[in-house]
């Protein structure tokens, strides 16, 4: 473990008593107590500092949390008309099941189709924290908040920080790599029997749209934004990760949805491995059709493996296609082996698609524990987020906006900004200036952690442990 891993402190152990103890209560308060930064130790009887039941009249503990009825809305926390400074008494809101709910997307299960687009992803105004008026609210990061600063006050402990270096919030930079070369299309199959027929002349126009581009001014490397990426990241101090897609329409595994180009070419090889060598996060942009078979997220990741050199601990499903069974999908992510996966997100607006901003590792119902690949939720994704703005400056205001509501829950800000978006060169100049304003802003942020996906994951994994080491300084 470098320095930067070695904790401030050591870790508090906290009693808990319970009337009933399972795999999945043992899972939410392993979360809690990973996000508050405290060890949590289950006792028999009620003689634990925290008490969590239904006979909270004769528990004595510090703190007493009632089971109830499940709710996951507690209107006069989100409100502000109830704080863990003011709280006395027990805490008659099942604040426990609510946050094990809401990671679970219990509020979101069992919607109409017509709620999904075509993808079979869930529609950002269809989503119950919308339906609810708090589609801009990180619900789970303001229960947490509550939950440490009661733990800090009523047993008087200190828990660890999130962060490093007592950052009040991480920023993670992170790029889907889909459209690079304008010209790519034109190694699309001209017509595949695998493709439906509508969607073999919607490729043929685009191809002659792209043989056409010359003629209108546009070079086939406007979306080539690479070198000025590396450049002004590297000038504000970042790193960042590039998800790269090895599975093409033309590929074996390819759908029409597939990217066009082939990554194995000297000229994206080159990138690549000059992206590693610099510290930033090489990783996968998962097939569209990869949810399917496990296999072929191992051939994926051996692929971008063996072009980059290094690890790709992590992936990114291209288009969020994670199919309609997602627990199934995010288990096949740590058979495949990844670290950590950032598939869970909205396509169509700028929110949290399961309500948390925080990391945390997916329960799986059929497997009776969390999986082992972590959750790095995304805040915002340029597309949506340009669905709302046309020009950089309202977009810019409206990110850091989100970012700051993240920081004063002490959460994680995760952007996607597609890699032909990053540096304002081509029609989409405007999402290139919102992202050049957004790294002059953050460079100038003393309080957040801005980094690449992977050593978020990384500080993430050996911080937990370390918060469960008895050993710990």
């Amino acid at each position: 473990m470098t320095d930067r891993f070695i904790l401030p402190h050591a870790p508090t152990t906290i009693r808990v008593s319970v009337d009933e103890r399972s795999p999945w209560l043992d899972y939410i308060f392993d979360f809690i107590g990973n996000s508050v930064g405290c060890r949590f130790q289950f006792v028999d009887g009620m003689e634990g500092d925290v008490y969590y039941g239904d006979q909270t009249t004769a528990a004595t503990s510090s703190i007493v949390f009632n089971r109830s009825q499940p709710e996951w809305i507690w209107k006069e926390l989100l409100n502000g008309e109830v704080s863990a400074e003011t709280h006395e008494g027990a805490v008659t809101f099942d604040i426990i099941h609510a946050i094990g709910s809401l990671l679970r997307d219990e509020p979101n299960r069992g919607k109409p189709t017509d709620a999904l687009d075509s993808k079979e992803r869930l529609m950002f105004t269809h989503s119950y924290q919308v339906e609810q008026g708090l589609g801009q609210t990180a619900i789970v990061d303001i229960y947490i908040q509550f939950l440490r600063g009661l733990i800090e006050k009523r047993l008087g402990v200190k828990t660890i920080p999130l962060w490093p270096e007592h950052k009040r919030c991480a920023v993670g930079l992170s790029h889907d790599v889909d459209i690079p070369d304008r010209f790519a299309i034109l190694r699309a199959p001209f017509f595949s029997p695998r493709f439906p027929f509508g969607m073999n002349v919607i490729l043929f126009l685009r191809q002659i749209k792209a043989l056409m581009m010359p003629l209108i001014g546009r070079h086939r490397y406007d979306f080539w934004c690479f070198e000025e990426t590396i450049d002004i990241e590297t000038r504000a101090g970042f790193t960042s990760t590039f998800f790269f897609a090895p599975t093409r329409k033309a590929s074996a595994d390819g759908t029409e949805h597939d990217v066009d180009y082939d990554m194995h070419d000297e000229r994206y090889a080159s990138v690549v491995r000059r992206l590693a060598e610099s510290g930033f996060d090489v990783s996968l942009h998962a097939g569209y059709g990869a949810f399917l078979d496990v296999e072929q997220f191992r051939r994926e990741k051996a692929d971008v493996e063996s072009i980059s050199g290094v690890r790709a601990r992590g992936l990114r499903h291209h288009c969020w296609h994670v199919g309609s069974d997602v627990d199934r999908t995010l288990a096949m992510h740590e058979d495949a082996g990844f670290a950590y996966d950032s598939s869970v997100a909205f396509n169509d607006g700028v929110g949290l698609r399961r309500n948390t901003s925080l990391p945390f590792y997916p329960w799986n119902e059929s497997r009776g524990r969390a999986l082992h690949t972590l959750q790095l939720p995304v805040l915002c994704m340029d597309g949506a987020l340009f669905r709302q703005y046309t020009e950089a400056q309202p977009a810019f205001e409206h990110v850091v906006e989100r970012i700051e509501a993240v920081k004063k829950a002490g959460g994680m800000a995760i952007l996607n900004w597609h890699s032909r978006n990053t540096y304002p060169k081509n029609e989409l100049r405007v999402w290139g200036e919102t992202y050049v304003l957004l790294l002059e802003w953050l460079a100038t942020q003393d309080d957040l952690w801005v980094s690449n996906l992977a050593e978020i994951a990384e500080w993430i994994t050996q911080r937990e442990s370390a918060v469960r080491e008895e050993d710990s300084p």
